[in-house]
């Protein structure tokens, strides 16, 4: 979660909206179980003989007393209140999720996968049928501890990196933008995100060269300017690429048994 902007409020990390700043989204630390009118977990464990049938159903849906908690803090963070915040799911989208079996020192093994809804909470049905030595790997798991059933959900948030390009100087006799720069008449400076690719600072670098272009031919130097007086050429553009923020969202499966 160390990737995500905003703060931690409770189990839930919250952000301003970035195109709605009056909105804030949240994410839970890990999915949850779905829930019966009764409250009971959506989670079936049918043991027979040396077979062992799970459906597990799942979602990202944090509780009423998680959003209250989180609405609470942003509320006494902004001085406000917390009947006031309006707090919404993250726009996300989920690339897989998984019911696994864990055993210690080994690697996880998917015992089903599912296809979340496309919309919040991203509810999920998972049905497994295990036999033999995978049934008691899996009831080991749950009753003694000796290993781990999970529930995983692989996400992305989206995200942009920026890249920034300035050009500077003055323009005096200048009639091609890109031999001022090899000759230093204009000063062209980069700032870029992390991870910004070549071709998106070429491409923030190919569009300061032409807005200096566009710019350079309203410049009219007047012949009868003073020597100390300077002209200044400034051009400045910024473009972004996705960049998603790739999370692995994961639970126990034992802890909603109980």
């Amino acid at each position: 979660m160390t990737d995500l902007p905003g703060k931690h409020y409770g189990t839930l990390n919250v952000w301003r909206d970035p195109t709605t700043p009056d909105l804030w989204r949240y994410l839970p630390d890990a999915p949850t179980a779905q829930r019966a009118a009764s409250g009971r977990a959506q989670v079936t464990v049918m043991d027979v003989g040396d077979m062992l049938m799970l459906t597990v159903g799942a979602a990202l849906a944090p509780s009423e007393a998680d959003l209250a908690t989180a609405k609470a803090g942003i509320a006494a963070d902004a001085g406000g209140k917390p009947a006031d915040v309006d707090l919404r799911p993250a726009d996300l989208s989920v690339r897989s999720a998984s019911l696994l079996l864990t055993m210690q020192g080994a690697a996880p093994i998917e015992l089903a996968s599912a296809r979340p809804s496309p919309l919040a909470p991203h509810s999920a049905a998972f049905s497994a049928m295990l036999q033999g030595d995978r049934a008691r790997q899996a009831k080991s798991a749950m009753k003694s501890g000796k290993g781990r059933l999970s529930v995983r959900y692989d996400i992305d948030l989206p995200a942009t990196r920026a890249a920034t390009a300035r050009l500077s100087g003055d323009p005096t006799g200048i009639t091609d933008i890109e031999p001022a720069i090899e000759s230093g008449q204009l000063t062209l400076s980069m700032q870029c995100d992390e991870g910004v690719s070549e071709a998106l600072q070429a491409e923030a670098r190919e569009g300061v060269s032409k807005e200096a272009a566009k710019l350079l031919s309203r410049f009219e130097i007047p012949s009868d300017a003073r020597p100390d007086r300077e002209a200044n050429l400034e051009a400045e553009v910024t473009r972004t690429e996705a960049a998603p923020i790739a999370l692995s969202l994961e639970a126990d499966v034992t802890g909603w048994l109980k």
